[in-house]
């Protein structure tokens, strides 16, 4: 996912888009999303519908669950060069924020259904709409972020103990 701005172009999936040619299948409504989804596809990139327990879990995966934000220490932020007569004026795309999250349905060790959480917030005295988390108006998708990570916890802990018996007592 890419997003450019009079300021700056960035990427909030850099090492997933531009590297490993990978992409989140987010479902989205919308007029051509399924042939933009096959486009990707025949020219090699991976359309994920799930994600292993660690890329859903590690701070280090492309795909964690969590809040991002535009402009985030995950992100590629490349500045750009200001236009010739362009007047001065604030990046705002910073100010948009969601949360990765992913159903509580399990398919073995994977995390499935993958959602972006946000809500659409405006004033009549603003110009743009913003996109953001807003933790009070989606306390359920934070429990899922929530409950989700107890879960992963408790099949981690369960795998290491099947690998290793010197752990006891746990679960």
């Amino acid at each position: 996912m890419n997003v450019i701005s009079s300021k700056a172009a960035y990427s909030l999936f850099p090492k997933a888009t531009f590297i490993r040619r990978r992409s989140l299948n987010i479902i989205t409504s919308g007029l051509g999303q399924d042939a933009a989804r096959k486009k990707y596809a025949s020219q090699g990139w991976y359309m994920l519908d799930s994600v292993d327990l660690w890329q859903g879990s590690s701070r280090r995966s492309d795909f964690c669950a969590g809040l991002r934000w535009i402009g985030d220490k995950q992100t590629w932020t490349i500045p750009l060069p200001q236009l010739q007569g362009q007047k001065e004026s604030a990046d705002l795309l910073p100010l948009h924020s969601f949360g990765l999250i992913y159903s509580t349905q399990l398919n073995g060790d994977k995390l499935s259904d993958p959602k972006l959480k946000y809500c659409l917030v405006q004033h009549s005295e603003w110009k743009n709409v913003y996109a953001v988390f807003d933790v009070a108006q989606f306390q359920g998708a934070w429990d899922d972020v929530e409950g989700m990570f107890r879960y992963i916890e408790t099949l981690i802990l369960r795998s290491i103990m099947k690998t290793n018996n010197t752990i006891s007592g746990v679960l």
